[in-house]
């Protein structure tokens, strides 16, 4: 652990420098992030840059996952949004995870504020996310992502995840999205139940 709450393993050739990051602690009991990283090098000082976040814990066995009510959960994410041409942001924010276990439904919606990477200081008003999706019996869940940032083409993509703890009281995932332009974001989030996060309306 190097202070950052984070313990990084990496792996060096003569054409790549390859990492994964695992959270060491946080504020989670049953989950927690994680992200590979690819460096390729590609001559004259630059890199192509390749970012693979995950969560990853004890899972919720299928048989403790509810089948009626609700649950709110409130949720934080990281990532890395790259549009064409511009340098790469680290996307950093919250929002609330509402389920509905009679339906199978999900939703869920945050803010994300993002600073341009390797520029220090440098922030964005937040800017709104937002996800609707289906829960699958086993615990997992799928929908669609949408990010509402300050380009024109909105990053659209999956959202995937599934329930953490012996009771499903949290939960983590991973975002994979793309904008018209060729942009792409990669995120993942954690979350923990929250009896403040009301059911969805």
């Amino acid at each position: 652990d190097d202070g950052s709450g984070m313990r990084t393993y990496r792996r060096a050739s003569a054409t790549k420098i390859d990492y994964l990051s695992l959270e060491s602690r946080n504020y989670l009991n049953y989950v927690r992030l994680g992200y590979g990283q690819r460096n390729q090098l590609a001559g004259a000082g630059e890199a192509d840059i390749t970012f693979i976040p995950f969560a990853h814990g004890m899972e919720t066995p299928a048989a403790a996952i509810p089948r009626t009510g609700y649950a709110g959960y409130e949720v934080e994410l990281f990532g890395f949004y790259t549009p064409v041409g511009q340098s790469p942001r680290v996307l950093d924010g919250e929002g609330e995870f509402r389920a509905d276990f009679a339906s199978g439904l999900f939703k869920t919606n945050g803010t994300l504020v993002y600073e341009r990477y390797l520029l220090v200081d440098y922030r964005t008003y937040p800017h709104r996310w937002q996800s609707v999706g289906k829960i699958a019996a086993d615990g997992s869940f799928f929908g669609q992502f949408v990010y509402e940032g300050s380009s024109r083409d909105y990053p659209v993509g999956q959202r995937n995840g599934r329930f953490y703890g012996p009771g499903g009281q949290e939960l983590g995932g991973a975002v994979s999205a793309g904008d018209a332009a060729g942009g792409n974001l990669a995120a993942a989030f954690t979350g923990k139940s929250s009896s403040a996060v009301g059911p969805i309306d």
